[in-house]
């Protein structure tokens, strides 16, 4: 993943990752590149604000959220 991030001709400005296994590889790509960590939840698992979409799917609905911005220093991994 770091090879493939670091071979694209844009650079990120942030990694966006859904829960679980996504957390644990878009930490570290984040950590690598030093840049933003966005985490990406099922709908109703993060605390205050949040923006929501839902998505249809072959077998039904999902919805996910996703914190509502803060200042970028806010949200930093350092």
């Amino acid at each position: 993943m770091i090879e493939y991030v670091s071979n694209l001709t844009t650079r990120p400005e942030a990694v966006v990752a859904l829960e679980a296994r996504g957390f644990l590889l878009g930490t570290l790509i984040a950590l690598h590149f030093d840049i933003p960590f966005i985490p990406i939840r099922k709908k109703g698992k993060l605390p205050g604000e949040v923006i929501s979409t839902t998505f249809t799917l072959e077998y039904g609905t999902v919805s996910f959220s996703i914190d509502i911005p803060l200042p970028p220093h806010s949200f930093y991994i350092h």
